[in-house]
């Protein structure tokens, strides 16, 4: 996806952005999507962030997978 691309292209802010746009939009993100941002995220050091974005999966009404997880605990070390 457009997403995954700017994450590993190390193009965070921009992936972001992108996903701000999707919220806004008719195009909601979903599990895969809020755990290739948090990859990206974990990949930068951005912890805080990556945490805060599976509490606001939850408030989206999505669970995250052991694959959510596993990406930020793997951030985490």
């Amino acid at each position: 996806t457009l997403l995954h691309g700017l994450c590993l292209e190390d193009r965070i802010s921009e992936a972001v952005a992108l996903f701000d746009r999707m919220v806004e939009t008719e195009c909601p993100p979903n599990v895969v999507t809020f755990t290739t941002l948090m990859n990206g995220l974990c990949r930068e050091g951005r912890m805080l962030e990556a945490v805060a974005l599976v509490d606001r999966m939850v408030e989206n009404g999505h669970q995250p997978d052991i694959i959510t997880y596993g990406t930020v605990v793997n951030g985490m070390c």
